[in-house]
């Protein structure tokens, strides 16, 4: 086990192997399941069919033992190995096996981790409606048991499930309380998904300079841990990335992946916050409130530019470029750079 939370899994394979050697050697068949469903833990990721193979002898054996708990956690690790490998129908069908005994035992962590496999692979499927059903009662078991890491991943995937289903504002609170549970919780990987996640927010919201630089945190966050995200979902942050460089030049583009890479957790979420609550809560106010020069800065307000920045691109000073852009803010009743960037976003798409 130590070695297989090293990392060190050919260790950890060794380590197992030869524990299932000893407990067929001894006639253990309760041992024997326990070691079997271990090694095909650290099978299951680079060797799927040998990990299957294991996990169906243990269930075999747990089965044979008449212990009907570690018969539920055998059905979902066989659920597991198929929704590795794509097979979202068979993954379903043990998950569900598994739910149905856990329900039966009224385990409620059990109940509440099959809920979640069981969104996540119909997410995974694109049956969004129903996965945001199963994922809102895991997170519901979650709240009840405090499970706090447990709350922040089931409230990303929930969010998730809303922004494919283009419930963007009601995506907001989810996805902000994801965010904060991972991060508190020190869980990059966890925390990098939900980045991901919330670059999809953005881009649907318009704001194409957030979402490029929440890609690049998100990525440098993986390298730091050395980890990789997932492939279903890395697929459609890339894709949703392409569509944001689109819409801003080259080197606007190659600032907000720069300003993302400087981002410590903690920055990274801070932004997340302030962008997705402006999504949340800016109202439709109309463009003709502002003037063509307040207009023209919250644009490049929405790029993602300083005042700085913004000054030099209008060969004004940047005291010049504040008061313009505090006018605008005034007149729209905005308090944070963020909701002037949604606002503009949500007038873009209305005018096009």
């Amino acid at each position: 086990m130590l070695a297989y939370r090293q990392g060190d899994y050919v260790a950890a394979q060794r380590f197992h192997e030869l524990s299932v050697e000893s407990a067929e050697a001894i006639g253990d068949r309760a041992l024997t399941a326990r070691a079997l469903a271990g090694l095909g833990d650290v099978l299951v990721q680079t060797e799927p069919e040998a990990a299957m193979t294991r996990y169906q002898a243990s269930l075999d054996l747990y089965q044979a033992e008449n212990d009907v708990l570690s018969v539920a956690r055998g059905l979902s690790r066989l659920g597991g190995v198929h929704n590795v490998r794509g097979e979202f129908e068979a993954a379903e069908r043990y998950y569900q096996e598994s739910l149905a005994t856990f329900r039966r035992l009224g385990d409620r962590v059990g109940m509440a981790n099959q809920l979640f496999s069981i969104g996540g692979t119909r997410l995974f499927a694109q049956k969004y409606l129903s996965a945001r059903n199963y994922l809102s009662e895991s997170l519901a078991l979650r709240r009840e048991l405090g499970d706090a890491i447990g709350i922040a991943w089931a409230s990303v995937w929930v969010a998730c499930a809303d922004i494919r289903l283009r419930k963007y504002q009601a995506a907001c609170g989810p996805l902000a309380d994801g965010l904060k549970g991972c991060e508190e919780a020190g869980d990059l990987r966890g925390f990098s998904i939900a980045l991901d996640i919330t670059l999809g927010l953005f881009v649907a919201a318009g704001l194409s300079g957030a979402a490029i630089r929440m890609q690049s945190a998100a990525a440098t966050f993986r390298r730091a841990g050395g980890f990789e995200g997932m492939v279903w979902l890395a697929q459609a942050a890339t894709e949703s990335a392409s569509r944001a460089r689109a819409e801003l030049p080259p080197d606007e583009v190659e600032h907000q992946e720069m300003l993302g890479a400087a981002m410590t957790p903690k920055a990274a979420l801070r932004f997340a916050l302030e962008h997705i609550e402006a999504i949340a809560g800016t109202p439709p106010r109309p463009a003709s409130q502002l003037t063509r020069r307040e207009r023209q800065i919250a644009e490049l307000v929405a790029e993602g530019l300083t005042n700085r920045e913004i000054a030099a691109r209008m060969h004004i000073s940047e005291r010049t470029a504040d008061s313009h852009l505090q006018h605008a803010m005034g007149k729209l009743g905005f308090r944070s750079r963020a909701q002037v960037a949604a606002w503009h976003a949500r007038n873009s798409r209305v005018k096009n």
